[in-house]
């Protein structure tokens, strides 16, 4: 039970690449506590893309739910996914 709690206040290293492969960002030591939204929120600012679009992780061709923590969406350390826009139908 104890290795379960440590596990949750781990820090990962995360890379981002843009949709277009242009844009890459390397976030060290992120707690595995935090959201995919406030790691998706940080990846938007360093990158300089627009703040009214919102945007959707994807990791290894699976969109990671926003409001899950890192811990909860499975990122591992050292693992790169990427960021694009979100797509809405209507």
């Amino acid at each position: 039970m104890q290795q379960t709690a440590e596990r949750g206040m781990e820090s990962v290293n995360v890379t981002f690449t843009d949709w277009e492969g242009v844009r890459h960002v390397h976030l060290d030591e992120v707690t595995r506590s935090a959201t995919v939204a406030e790691l998706l929120d940080e990846a938007r600012r360093v990158m300089d893309l627009p703040i009214d679009t919102s945007y959707q992780a994807v990791l290894e061709g699976r969109q990671l739910n926003r409001m899950d923590t890192l811990e909860e969406a499975g990122v591992d350390s050292d693992v790169e996914m990427e960021i694009v826009p979100e797509v809405h139908a209507g």
